[in-house]
């Protein structure tokens, strides 16, 4: 496998351009099981990205579902990283079927590639609104999702929601679309001011990340962008009550200022065959939480898709979804380390907590506990989308350059 150029850092596997509805930029690595590379693992993770996020970004978790024995595929969302931009700078998107299609395109290229099956989607922010946005069009591709801080419903806005979408719909009639709302520095804010993680450690790594790869960040987000996430989620929320095309998981963190967790909490309740975590006292971006908090999140993926016994049918699954997009791999010439704190220990893919040790199911009339010490709230997936599951609460995308 061609270690390529990353950016400044370098973290293996296969990268290069995908020519979907935009011309993205994908890698994939084949994942390892006891040290050795594996064609047949426990299956692939398509790992998602929130706003404003690059590859290199997720480094650490990468390296984490790869020792798990999984094969992992990951892409920059269309005008963010190194994709395809229309704007050099706000991240900007017209509707979420534009992110949904360059995802089911990444799904093709995946098959294509004859990764292992199952395939599992794993998204953060708005990447998970953009699985769901997909979702039906992913059945019978993808086994489950595993959707962490979905933006359902944006908070600590300057007005509500409606208001919002009035005044960015006019904006965009009137040639304001592609208008930033936020201040055009991308460097990352101080770590006593982000609302990213509780991590100073993985913060530096971001803010370091960011620093570095100025070309990758696209600062804050347009008119257009957010008119579309508040429409996007408005719509998913329609379906309150009615089974999702996927099975999935939500997790949610108890100290989100970026998106609604109670709202998140609810349409997991509601959703037959699908389950939900609360993590206390974690902020929006869970996987660059700190240890206590992020094992707790991985502890959930493990036992919803690392131990899932989907039968011999989830893993030869025919192409469903069209031709593969055509993909062009980069050349070999990577150098860089990964910056990347290496963590006291990984947390294994064992078995998943004594039922006695699990923490305790969320409730929706419950308030999260922000302490940074306090038990997630957890609540067991079904593997069946028949068999409604409690709920799991929910925030949503990166914020722009890290501010």
């Amino acid at each position: 496998m061609a270690a390529s150029t990353w950016g400044s850092v370098d973290l293996g596997g296969t990268i290069g351009t995908l020519h979907a509805g935009a011309k993205l930029r994908v890698a994939h690595w084949p994942g390892t099981t006891n040290g050795a590379a594996s064609g047949a693992g426990p299956g692939t993770v398509l790992l998602v990205q929130g706003r404003g996020e690059f590859i290199e970004v997720y480094g650490e978790t990468i390296a984490d579902f790869c020792r798990r024995g999984f094969a992992v595929v990951t892409y920059d969302h269309r005008d963010q990283g190194g994709s395809q931009r229309r704007l050099r700078r706000g991240g900007h998107v017209a509707g979420y079927k534009h992110y949904a299609d360059d995802l089911v395109g990444v799904v093709r290229h995946a098959a294509h590639l004859g990764l292992p099956r199952p395939f599992y989607v794993v998204a953060h922010s708005m990447g998970a609104l953009t699985a769901l946005v997909a979702a039906p069009r992913l059945t019978g591709e993808v086994a489950r999702m595993v959707l962490i801080a979905p933006p359902l419903h944006l908070v600590q806005l300057p007005a509500s929601a409606g208001m919002i979408l009035a005044a960015t719909t006019i904006a965009g009639l009137t040639g304001f679309d592609k208008k930033r709302v936020g201040p055009a520095d991308r460097r990352a804010r101080p770590f006593a001011e982000n609302r990213i993680t509780s991590d100073p450690a993985r913060y530096e790594t971001l803010a370091r990340l960011t620093d570095e790869n100025p070309d990758l960040t696209v600062g804050a987000p347009t008119l257009g962008w957010v008119r579309a996430t508040i429409t996007a989620g408005r719509r998913v929320l329609k379906g309150t009550g009615l089974p999702l095309p996927v099975p999935a998981l939500f997790i949610a963190a108890g100290r989100d200022e970026i998106v609604s967790t109670p709202v998140i909490d609810r349409f997991a309740r509601s959703t037959p065959g699908s389950g939900g975590v609360l993590i206390p006292g974690a902020r929006h971006h869970l996987l660059l939480e700190r240890d206590e908090l992020r094992d707790l999140a991985f502890a959930a993926i493990d036992a919803f898709i690392t131990h899932a016994d989907l039968g011999e049918s989830a893993r030869s699954v025919p192409p469903r979804i069209g031709r593969p997009p055509r993909f062009e791999a980069a050349p070999s010439s990577g150098t860089g380390r990964l910056p990347v704190r290496r963590l006291p220990r990984v947390v294994p893919a064992a078995a998943p907590p004594a039922a006695g040790d699990a923490p305790s199911a969320a409730g929706s009339d419950r308030k999260a506990d922000s302490h940074p010490g306090a038990a997630a709230q957890h609540v067991a997936p079904s593997p069946s989308p028949a068999e409604p599951v409690l709920p799991a609460p929910g925030p949503h995308a990166p914020e722009p350059a890290l501010r």
